[in-house]
């Protein structure tokens, strides 16, 4: 009995572990912003930005092409934040993107484009005076419709705009109207400021109660620098070029719990 007992557990195991299979392999210049979304008319797709050339890659569940996303040119960082058929306008023949873009000269920049590089919308520190900052959790489902959430920590204004379309949910099996990360206690509680900055840098953060995490800073090629522990009894931590051993450009940064990665971010150092 032992021995039959022994064998179906040993079954069991062989089978589990034979489960979980590589099933394609993407080579890209920026591999940790891989992720998958829902569109609303096309269904599911893997996203696979390509900022070296100003653009962003959708491919079906068979790995082949969908689409490419034009983005504008720009000299200096930037990261696609949300990806929809019908959310920042209602003609379903075309993609659209929200982007927050880095620059020297006028620090962050929010644009909508399509997926030709027409921008549909676009604010930045000009319009506002000094910085302008978004998030992953800037498009945010309401019963009266989606809004956009803009906001600057340095002249203490929030801007709440109204968006056509509406939003899908990404891991359900109907379209349900949602925010786009439903799933996240996490989402929108990260602020690096100033940022850009000359040397020091301070990345304000929210943890739930009793919880623990760590954040990880990353050159713009995916190479790690330092890991620090963080908790939520401090709600910030401050980074400079000797802590992080780096010179001027932009680097990355993820906050983990486990091995999830539950916020993340990019600060310029000039």
């Amino acid at each position: 009995m032992k021995q039959i007992t022994l064998l179906l557990l040993l079954t069991f195991c062989l089978t589990v572990k034979g489960q979980i299979s590589l099933e394609y392999t993407y080579t890209s210049t920026y591999p940790w912003e891989l992720t998958i979304i829902k569109l609303s008319n096309s269904g599911y797709k893997y996203v696979l930005p390509n900022y070296a050339s100003n653009s962003v890659v959708l491919y079906d569940l068979n790995h082949t092409i969908f689409k490419t996303l034009t983005l504008p040119t720009f000299n200096m960082g930037q990261t696609c934040l949300y990806i929809s058929e019908t959310l920042f306008n209602t003609d379903p023949s075309d993609v659209e993107y929200l982007l927050k873009h880095y620059n020297y000269s006028n620090y962050v920049t929010v644009i909508v484009g399509n997926e030709f590089g027409t921008i549909l919308f676009s604010k930045d520190s000009v319009e506002l005076g000094y910085d302008y900052y978004t998030n992953d959790g800037a498009v945010r489902y309401t019963p009266s419709g989606v809004k956009l959430l803009l906001y600057s920590p340095f002249n203490n204004n929030s801007y709440v705009y109204n968006l056509p379309g509406n939003l899908v949910c990404e891991t359900c099996s109907e379209d349900l109207p949602m925010s786009i990360n439903n799933s996240s206690m996490y989402d929108g509680n990260v602020i690096a400021f100033p940022n850009p900055s000359d040397n020091e840098i301070k990345i304000n953060y929210t943890l739930p109660t009793g919880s623990k995490a760590k954040i990880t800073f990353y050159k713009e090629d995916g190479k790690e620098l330092r890991t620090f522990d963080i908790d939520d009894h401090i709600n910030y931590i401050t980074v400079d070029k000797e802590m992080l051993g780096v010179q001027n450009g932009l680097y990355l940064f993820k906050i983990y719990s486990g091995s999830k990665s539950i916020s993340d971010g990019k600060i310029i150092i000039k």
